[in-house]
């Protein structure tokens, strides 16, 4: 009886193991699952999920986010000892894929209290290449300064982040920026929804892609609060809502279209475009179908060095005149 016993031991540790293994060759990897991630909002999940998204780096795996809270101090996509490390192609390796089951809080990643220095996002990988993250939702708690940093690193020499999605990400809760993008290009951003930025700042920022080339794809967004700045070599922005505002910079050759978007001002300025864009910068807009609120001050102010074009487009309540202080092409 004893020998037969052993036998069966020896089987049920067989099958265990081929169920592991069954596990892992569906090619995901799960927080909750294979990490042990609570997800209730209140133990501290940032080991389970920092060490998912080492092992992700390291092998290859897409992460899954199963529907939970998850309480966390800053997380790096990848492992957080080659942040900084580059390949020969110039880019950081990186989580590939990331998606949760859907953004309307049901897969969250929730800032830890006294977790954060200033500066610091809750997710951050520089530098990347080829990622794909969706149906996820980052809330900053009022202590993280953003919700994700996927920006070019200057400080290191490498590539710029380029050819990444992100899909139907919600963020909101960050004390000064939700999304920084900049040097982040030939990439799609869709399906974003930014809100509850800034507290007590004053000038908070819903989402900033400045990159000196490259193309922007912006789609079915809205930003509730904190001005969008955008500098592109080319930029296709439609079917969003700005409702703080946009501010067209330095950084790009800034041939931007906006099309079937609605644009309010900026609490702080008063405007609801304003091209901060300066020297010989070139600076070409193109408006079709979008909507512009003056509610506060002007529909648009700032320097166009190479003219703007309005087609089928609506202005309604201009507080002061259509145009602000518009600077002539030198």
């Amino acid at each position: 009886m004893k020998a037969i016993a052993t036998i069966l031991g020896l089987f049920a540790g067989i099958c265990c193991a081929s169920s592991a293994w069954a596990i892992a060759e569906d090619g995901w990897i799960d927080i909750k699952r294979d990490f042990k991630a609570v997800g209730d909002g209140v133990a501290d999940d940032t080991k389970a999920v920092q060490d998912a998204m080492t092992y992700s780096e390291q092998h290859g795996n897409p992460v899954r986010i199963p529907p939970g809270c998850y309480l966390v101090g800053p997380i790096s996509l990848g492992n957080p000892d080659t942040q900084n490390i580059r390949s020969a192609s110039g880019q950081s390796s990186s989580v590939v894929r990331i998606a949760g089951a859907g953004r309307t809080f049901v897969s969250t990643f929730k800032a830890k209290p006294g977790a954060y220095k200033q500066g610091q996002y809750v997710l951050t990988r520089n530098n990347v290449c080829g990622v794909q993250y969706s149906d996820f939702c980052i809330n900053g708690n009022g202590v993280a300064y953003g919700g994700i940093d996927m920006s070019f690193n200057y400080d290191v020499a490498g590539a710029p982040s380029s050819c990444n999605i992100l899909e139907n990400i919600w963020i909101e809760g960050c004390t000064k920026i939700g999304a920084n993008l900049d040097g982040f290009h030939d990439s799609k951003v869709s399906g974003l929804l930014v809100r509850g930025i800034g507290g007590a700042d004053k000038s908070p920022i819903s989402i900033s892609f400045r990159g000196p080339g490259g193309l922007m794809m912006l789609s079915d967004s809205i930003f509730s609060n904190g001005v969008v700045r955008v500098s592109s070599q080319n930029a296709e922005l439609s079917r969003c809502g700005f409702f703080n505002g946009v501010e067209v910079t330095d950084g790009g050759f800034n041939i931007i279209n906006f099309s079937a978007c609605h644009f309010y001002p900026n609490p702080e300025t008063g405007i609801s475009l304003n091209s901060t864009a300066g020297g010989n910068a070139t600076c070409s807009l193109l408006f079709t179908a979008c909507y512009f609120n003056g509610g506060g001050k002007n529909f648009i102010s700032g320097r166009f060095h190479a003219g703007a074009e309005f087609i089928n487009c609506m202005f309604y309540d201009a507080k002061a005149s259509f145009f602000g202080n518009i600077e002539a092409a030198e």
